[in-house]
């Protein structure tokens, strides 16, 4: 799996829902969900600084609640494919992160061959 440019990918609307789904209070997802529509970026040229753009995915950079933030949506998209019990290789993880670094990373990544679904 790529996290080169991950923290740029999770679009809002669905990181909402997934740290709704694990517990995080209506009222903590409507300010993060404020906040975010607030976010605005600008681009530096070699004509100078864009007008603001609306960011509207990725987590913040920066702010320290992201690194939080996204380790809950990768660990919903570890816990969907593992739900799907697909046919072919069968996804078993656990997302590590260190507050620390403030990185993230697979401790464990364990890929196993099924010839059917279970």
């Amino acid at each position: 799996m790529d996290l080169s440019q991950a923290f740029d990918t999770p679009e809002h609307p669905k990181l909402w829902n997934v740290i709704l789904h694990y517990g995080v209070s209506f009222k903590v997802v409507r300010v993060f969900s404020y906040l975010y529509s607030l976010a605005h970026a600008r681009i530096l040229t070699s004509e100078g600084t864009t007008d603001p753009i609306k960011v509207m995915r990725g987590v913040l950079q920066g702010e320290s609640a992201s690194p939080a933030l996204f380790n809950l949506f990768v660990e919903g998209i570890v816990e969907s494919l593992y739900n799907e019990k697909l046919k072919g290789l069968r996804l078993h993880a656990r997302i590590c992160t260190s507050s620390f670094m403030r990185t993230t990373w697979f401790c464990s990544v364990r890929l196993k061959k099924t010839s059917k679904p279970n």
